[in-house]
């Protein structure tokens, strides 16, 4: 999985993999914060754009973006 870089030195990693269900189902999973409680971690999410992003990994800590 190579990283790619832009001129500013912004850095992001693209993947891509087949998984089963709808574009719908696969949505909720990814983009919101009760579809990625179920198979990650507790997560909160502001469903709109330049809403935040909040993961809650326990006692190892936590993870807060926008």
């Amino acid at each position: 999985m190579p990283i790619k870089k832009d001129e500013t030195g912004k850095r992001w990693v693209e993947m891509e993999f087949i998984t089963p269900g709808t574009p719908e189902q696969v949505w909720r999973a990814i983009a919101t914060g009760p579809g990625n409680t179920a198979w990650f971690t507790k997560t909160m999410i502001d469903e709109h754009v330049g809403g935040r992003l909040h993961f809650d990994f326990g006692p190892n800590g936590a993870s807060t973006a926008k």
